[in-house]
């Protein structure tokens, strides 16, 4: 079946069944003239079996075969599905009514009576085509009703895209609402006109239309230019869809078209600018290689511009498709390709100056920049940079050497361009803002060396010469700020580079740090402002002189000091006004003051106005230049002391009293003192005879009248022994405790930790106590005896006084500001807040003596060691809690 199946279209297919070869083709040639296609069959069994194939739009069957059962035969073609709609017309000599009505019984649609006549044959063809069509389009209709439904009314109403049906013949059966928007026309409108000849434009799509849709098969985004109602024309991308019937014959055409226009003319506009682009890729100075990339590494060379094959004499015809290692053989030495293939594998552009390759064709360095292209392609795009570099690299030489100049220099040197970049800094300027040359080269001066405040104004000031809009500023001052935020002071002296044109392009500026100038010069304006004020409201007489001593400035105290006027002094020098017996104190302390530049004291004599002379005292201190530092003057403060020089003599005077008293006192002490020491000596030899003499005898009678003693005896004689031994310790105690302060102390370095273990061996503390030094003890330089003393005290009393059954005693040190703070702790009895000052007097204990064997001096020495080292000690304890006894000796 043909795609218009028209009675009035010469191209209907016709098939031809005459077993009678003349007039088969008498008939073939009737129909011809019509320009139907007919294709004549002289036997039955070809045309049964190429009937499906041929699917013709009419069949001419001679009924008067000889051979078959012609009935049989039409009733074969009717009950076939790819002839039963096809019309039937049967020619025969019909001798009898009787065949004529079995051949319509069989569904033969026409009749014609042998011999043919060729109107008729062409009237009754006609005829049975368009009866054909009528057929068809009915069936179709009926088809459509079956198949539609109110989802697919929905979507054809609501589609974006255009939709149109078309019946075989091309007349549109159905336009939705979005067709008849695309081609313009009104609701209803383009139903029953023909698409291929009011819609279609361009004839010469038609053969390629008709061609893809005479395949029966769908055809997808195929383009057609159609005509709307305004003669206006748009490009439509279609799809055409065939409906076929429960048998497979197409019965209708549905196609869908969607407005290319703005699709085309974008491509058109890529295509032209892909060409652009090809050819500025083209006209580019640089060379460029565009490569396939393949797994994993490999790079396949697809294109080259003519740069590329200028620098690298690479013809692209002769190295297509060649691989990346072969193009450059020693690619690997540098490791090419895995550079180059970082924008594939990373998505980073890779792009480098130190590129240098060779081989055998050529060698250099090379400025590379590779980057990703569709379809896993790879650009690389590179220039020769070899005559730069060795270019470069004589600049570079010049520029160390001049480099090395500009560092050297002991003054800051800028560069900056128009846009006030920086271009140049030397190692001085670098230094003052504490930034790295690296950081500060292509940095806006302005934005990151100068002051918030200061910023915009000398932004303007520099735009406005660089415009030229006012003179150029050879001299200037400003502040810039540091890396760390602080702010200097820097005098500027600049050059300006300029242009063919006479533009400025650079400013150049060496630059001097005068902050601390600036300072200085500062503080002696507010120095100079105090000191004014000072000046004119004190008592004391202010004076500045020349080195000669004359009056330079007085202030208006000198009225009330020397009663004369401040102007009856200017001018004056300081000597004329002076005691002839002090002229030459004078002249000596002028003299160092002008030396040592310090503040000299002296006192003299001066002249009052009345003519009597005032003692004054003058601190005198030399001026100088900051800058030059010479001397520029002397300033001198001078105060009336009459007064003082008045006590000073009667104190003078009551000192030579008191010294003579206190020299007659002091020998007195003297002598008492000598005799003290004598009495203690003879005393304690004079008391130790007797107590030891007392002590051996009753250890003898004990002894030697054991067995006619009873207990009462031994106990008074043990008591004896006690009391003996008691006082024996009190009197070492006494020498010892006298001889504290009158014999020098023997210091030496002494290691606390090992003398307080060496005391602690010493008294041997029973198995209940556990002492323990807490902190490592430091070393000091003390007197060994007194330390031994000083610790054998403290921790013997905490031994001796423990009343626990876990005795603990802890010994340990802090460092002070510039003392050790030693204490020994213990957990024993605690004493009372009230005994805290008695338990450091001599003789003083806190229990009886026949209870506890006690001297009353041990604390007492205690004290009296620490107080000579002029620190001190004290007590810290709670009754049942344990005492803290703490003291200090100086680091």
């Amino acid at each position: 079946m043909t795609f218009i199946p028209d009675w009035e279209h010469p191209g209907n297919r016709i098939l031809l069944i005459d077993c009678n070869e003349s007039s088969n083709r008498r008939i073939a040639e009737i129909l011809s003239t019509q320009h139907f296609e007919v294709t004549p069959y002289t036997e039955l069994i070809p045309v049964l079996h190429d009937k499906k194939h041929t699917s013709p739009n009419l069949i001419l069957f001679d009924a008067d075969h000889s051979e078959t059962d012609s009935l049989e035969i039409c009733r074969e073609l009717l009950d076939d599905n790819h002839t039963k709609f096809t019309p039937v017309i049967v020619m025969s000599t019909f001798q009898d009514l009787h065949n004529k009505d079995a051949f319509i019984d069989a569904g033969v649609n026409d009749l014609l009576t042998k011999p043919i006549n060729e109107a008729e044959l062409l009237l009754r063809v006609r005829t049975q085509l368009r009866l054909s069509q009528m057929t068809a389009l009915n069936w179709t209709y009926s088809q459509l009703s079956k198949k539609s439904d109110d989802k697919f009314q929905r979507i054809f109403e609501t589609m974006q895209d255009g939709y149109l049906m078309c019946g075989l013949d091309s007349t549109i059966l159905m336009a939705n609402p979005a067709a008849e928007e695309m081609l313009k026309y009104n609701q209803g409108e383009l139903v029953g006109k023909k698409m291929l000849d009011d819609v279609y434009v361009y004839p010469e799509q038609r053969t390629r239309l008709l061609e893809l849709l005479s395949q029966q098969d769908d055809v997808k985004n195929f383009e057609i230019t159609f005509r709307c109602a305004d003669d206006s024309q748009i490009v439509s991308e279609c799809n055409v869809h065939y409906i076929k019937d429960d048998f497979g014959k197409p019965i209708v055409l549905e196609g869908s078209i969607r407005d290319a226009t703005k699709r085309i003319e974008a491509e058109r506009a890529l295509r032209d600018s892909m060409q652009t682009a090809a050819d500025i890729v083209r006209a580019i100075p640089a060379g460029l290689f565009i490569y396939q990339y393949e797994h994993p590494d490999r790079l396949i060379l697809l294109d080259a511009n003519p740069e590329a094959e200028r620098l690298t004499g690479i013809k692209i015809d002769e190295w297509r498709d060649k691989e990346f290692n072969e193009i450059w053989p020693n690619a690997h030495e540098i490791d090419m390709v895995n550079k180059f293939l970082q924008p594939i594998r990373t998505g980073e552009m890779f792009e480098t100056e130190d590129l240098f390759y060779h081989d055998d064709r050529l060698a250099g360095a090379y400025r590379i920049h590779t980057f990703n292209m569709p379809g896993d392609r790879l650009g690389v795009a590179f220039e020769d940079i070899t005559e730069r570099r060795q270019a470069e690299q004589l600049a570079q030489k010049e520029q160390s050497r001049s480099q090395q100049y500009l560092d050297t220099i002991e003054v800051i040197l800028v560069a900056l361009n128009a846009a006030g970049d920086i271009t140049l800094i030397n190692r001085k300027g670098c230094s003052l803002l504490e930034y790295r040359e690296d950081e500060l080269i292509g940095n806006n001066w302005f934005q990151t060396c100068l002051p918030e405040k200061e910023k915009e104004a000398v932004r303007q000031v520099f735009n406005k010469i660089i415009a030229g809009n006012i003179k150029p500023v050879e001299y200037y001052e400003n502040s810039v700020v540091t890396k760390s935020g602080s702010e200097r002071i820097i005098a500027w002296h600049n050059s300006f580079i300029t242009n063919e044109k006479n533009e400025i392009v650079n400013i150049l500026s060496s630059g001097e740090d005068i902050t601390e100038r600036k300072k200085a010069e500062e503080a002696l304006r507010e120095s100079e402002q105090r000191y004014r004020i000072i000046a004119e409201n004190s008592t004391d007489m202010i004076s500045k002189h020349t080195s000669e001593g004359d009056y330079l400035y007085v202030s208006p105290a000198c009225h009330h000091l020397l009663g004369y006027m401040p102007d009856e002094l200017i001018g004056q020098t300081v000597y004329q006004f002076c005691h002839t017996d002090d002229l030459d104190e004078i002249r000596k302390s002028f003299a160092i003051t002008m030396n040592r530049s310090v503040v000299n004291t002296t006192s003299y004599r001066i002249r009052h106005h009345d003519g009597h002379y005032v003692w004054v005292e003058t601190n005198s201190k030399t001026i100088h230049n900051p800058l030059t530092n010479e001397i520029e003057e002397i300033i001198a403060v001078t105060r009336d002391i009459s007064e003082r020089k008045r006590s000073e003599d009667a104190i003078r005077q009551l000192n030579e009293v008191l010294e003579q008293r206190v020299k007659e006192r002091t020998e007195q002490l003297e002598i008492v003192n000598r005799e003290l020491q004598e009495f203690a000596y003879v005393v304690s030899h004079d008391l130790k005879a007797p107590v030891r003499g007392v002590g051996r005898l009753a250890q003898w009678i004990a002894e030697d009248y054991h067995e006619l003693i009873d207990e009462q005896g031994k106990e008074w004689l043990e008591m004896m022994v006690n009391r003996v031994e008691r006082l024996n310790n009190l009197i070492e105690g006494i020498l010892e405790y006298s001889r504290l302060g009158r014999i020098a102390d023997r210091k030496e370095k002494i290691d606390m930790q090992l003398l307080v273990q060496d005391v602690i061996e010493l008294l041997q503390p029973p198995p209940h106590i556990h002492i323990e030094i807490e902190s490592p003890l430091p070393v000091l330089y003390q007197d060994r005896t007194r330390m031994l003393q000083l610790f054998q005290n403290l921790i013997s009393n905490a031994i001796k006084y423990m009343d626990k059954d876990a005795g603990e005693i802890k010994i340990g040190v802090t460092e002070k500001d510039s003392f050790w703070e030693f204490y020994v702790a213990d957990n024993g009895p605690g004493i009372d807040e009230k005994y805290f000052s008695r338990i450091f007097q001599i003789f003083q204990t806190l229990h009886p003596k026949d209870e506890i064997e006690s001297t009353g001096i041990g604390l007492a020495l205690v004290k009296k060691i620490v107080e000579l080292n002029g620190a001190s000690v004290w007590v810290e304890s709670s009754v049942g809690e344990g005492s803290r006894f703490v003291f200090t000796l100086p680091q």
